[in-house]
């Protein structure tokens, strides 16, 4: 027994593969924004844990630069057209 595959079906094939793939980067194309920023939330989170780990949180608290619901280093990002922005306090002082 012989198989015989249609030229019009390997067609057909290679252009609902072509869709697909064509589908997906487009979708990841829209939703980058969104999707670089979960990622560097994530990584914000860990760092921000690091660092009260080292630091410790009463010294932060204590001088009242924490506001309620925000962390030290979320309080200090700024975004702007999918730049995000993290000033530090060495880097005001470095230009100066």
């Amino acid at each position: 027994m012989l198989l015989y595959i249609d030229p019009a079906a390997t067609s057909y094939i290679i252009q609902v593969i072509a869709g697909l793939v064509i589908t997906l980067s487009v979708s990841v194309g829209i939703f980058w924004k969104k999707i670089r920023l979960f990622f560097l939330n994530r990584k914000m989170k860990k760092v921000e844990q690091q660092l009260k780990a080292q630091t410790g949180t009463e010294e932060t608290e204590s001088a009242g630069q924490v506001a309620e619901g925000q962390s030290a280093l979320s309080q200090d990002m700024t975004e702007e057209d999918g730049v995000v922005e993290i000033k530090l306090d060495d880097e005001e002082d470095a230009v100066r």
